[in-house]
Order: C-alpha cells, then structure tokens, then sequence
C-alpha cells in the first residue's frame, strides 16, 4: 500500500501590508503575494532588515520576532508607535531613528545586541537591563527620564542628549570612552567609574540643574573636560558637593526682546557679562556675540528653539529664544 502524507507550510503573520510589500519587493517573501504572511522559512533567512518610511509607511512590525537570523534592522521616518524583537538572540545592530510616533521597543530578547541607535523618536523609556554586550547606545532626542546602564558593562558610547532625564549612575561603567548629555535636566551625575582616563569626549553643556559631577580625578576633568556649563564643577566626593551649596548665589534678572525674534533681540539686564553665546537643540553653538553686544543678530538662522548661554562673573543664565 502506497502511503501519502501532507505537509503543510508554516506561515509568520505580517499584519502590516507597507511591511510585507517591503519583503516582496526585497526578494523576501518567496511567494510574492500579499496575503499578510510569509513562509516561516523565509522569515528565518532574513538576515538584514532595511526600512525606509518615505518608501514604505509601516505602522507595523509584527513578524520581526521570527527572523531568527536577522543582524541588521534598520527603520527610519515610519509611522510605527512600537517595536517587539520578542526573544530574537540574533540581532547586533538597531537603527530605528526619527520615528515621531514610537514610544516604545522591547529588546530584552536581543542578548547579543552590540550597537542601538534610537535617536530622535518619541520613546518614553528603555530597559538594556538583558543586552551585556551592548558597546554603543544613542537616545539623543527623546523622552526618557530615567536611564539604567548598570548591567552594560561594554558600553563604550552613551549618547543621551535632549531627554528629560535627571539621573545616570555611570560608576559600573569602565570601558566607557564617549559621553554626551547635553540639553539635559541632569542633577546628579556618577562618572567614579576608576577609568576616567579612558573617556575621550564628555559634553553636559545646557544641563543648568547640574551642579556638581562625581569624578574619579578633579584635575584631570577639569583639564581636559571642557564641554561643561560654568554652574558645573567636578569634584570626587559627596562632602565636597555640600560644601559648594554654601555659598548662595544671585544671578541678576535677564529679559529677551523681542522674543520670537526675526532679525535681531536685545536682552536688558546683562552687567558684568563675560560671554554670550546661542546653541541649537542639538548642543550646536551656533554663535558667539562679542562682549559688550547691546543688539544680538539672528540673521541666516533656521527657524525655531535656541538658548541664549549668558555667562556673567556670578554663574550662567541660559534663557530660552524662539526664532521666527
């Protein structure tokens, strides 16, 4: 007797037809039919996942979490709102940057994760708390307030600039090389890591709350960290950041105007100034007045959100300057 048996095919759900349209055009999707599904063993040949959201307006990455050999992802301008790798072991690189509408990603499951760019979507916090061979993370441009990297003992790179957050405890930290926080409202900052040699680029600049930064060594930071606001100072203990809210000081009252500005601002109240200067959102300085500026020109700048960095013989004043 002649046996017959049926083998039926395993299919991974793709909900979302821009996504799935992106995989046949790939060479993906072997079938080439959008069905919303593709053969499962399609989905674990994929090894790299390159999503432009001007091509393809994805809302929707389901099925991701079964490209169980996916490296690369790569996702930028789409109108996805979160992404789940659920527990893919096989991703190194993320790239998922200026998606205004992602608030959040779960990468717990990517364990070998090497290298995250999140820069400049909506998200309101991360958890790299399963990714220990994470050696490069940007953040920069999000909503996120608080930050754990405890458990990243690789990291070499943490970019984290224009976030509400106001915490980061980096002493567990040793191999860390680059850090940039600008445009933050960090208060507290733990950089004791007994490698501070190692770091070669620090930036806190506009962190106006960030009074003290713990540092293994105050004369080494001070030579060569120079990217701080002037209300900062390193020093090495918790005694010695008391010690600097003994003495009160008064900075005097400043006034922008016109602000929103076109052309040109005026700013009354500026006595013993010693710099003046204005930065973009990005940390960018993008000028640099003269002492003794009574008229400030706005001219050739886009439009938008700047801060005005007033530094006087008292402290800084960074004030806020709408151009227009």
């Amino acid at each position: 007797m002649l046996g017959i048996s049926n083998v039926h095919a395993q299919y991974t759900q793709i909900p979302d037809p821009a996504f799935e349209q992106y995989l046949i055009d790939s060479a993906y999707d072997s079938e080439g039919v959008l069905d919303g599904q593709i053969l499962t063993t399609d989905a674990q040949a994929i090894t790299e996942v390159m999503v432009d959201g001007a091509v393809y307006n994805v809302a929707d990455f389901s099925g991701i979490e079964e490209f169980t050999s996916m490296i690369t992802f790569i996702a930028i301008e789409t109108s996805c709102t979160s992404i789940d790798f659920g527990m893919n072991s096989s991703v190194e690189d993320l790239n998922i940057t200026d998606n205004p509408n992602l608030t959040s990603i779960n990468i717990l499951g990517c364990i070998n994760l090497r290298t995250v760019d999140i820069a400049f979507n909506d998200l309101q916090s991360l958890d790299t708390s399963q990714n220990s061979v994470l050696t490069s993370l940007s953040i920069d441009g999000n909503n996120i307030s608080s930050l754990d990297v405890s458990m990243n003992l690789s990291l070499l790179s943490l970019l984290c600039t224009e976030n509400p957050l106001e915490a980061l405890d980096l002493s567990d930290n040793v191999n860390l090389i680059a850090f940039n926080a600008n445009d933050t409202n960090l208060s507290f900052l733990d950089l004791r890591n007994g490698n501070n040699t190692n770091i070669q680029t620090y930036r806190t600049l506009n962190t106006p709350n960030l009074f003290c930064v713990f540092v293994d060594d105050v004369a080494y930071s001070t030579t060569n960290w120079t990217e701080v606001d002037p209300v900062t100072t390193f020093v090495e203990t918790e005694a010695k950041c008391d010690d600097l809210g003994t003495e009160e000081v008064t900075l005097p009252t400043i006034t922008i105007h016109p602000n929103p500005a076109h052309d040109f601002f005026y700013v009354d109240g500026l006595s013993e100034v010693t710099k003046v200067s204005l930065t973009n959102l990005r940390g960018q300085t993008v000028k640099v007045y003269r002492r003794g500026d009574t008229r400030f020109s706005v001219a050739g700048l886009s439009e938008g959100m700047y801060f005005l960095n007033i530094q006087t013989l008292h402290g800084v004043s960074i004030e806020k300057l709408i151009i227009h």
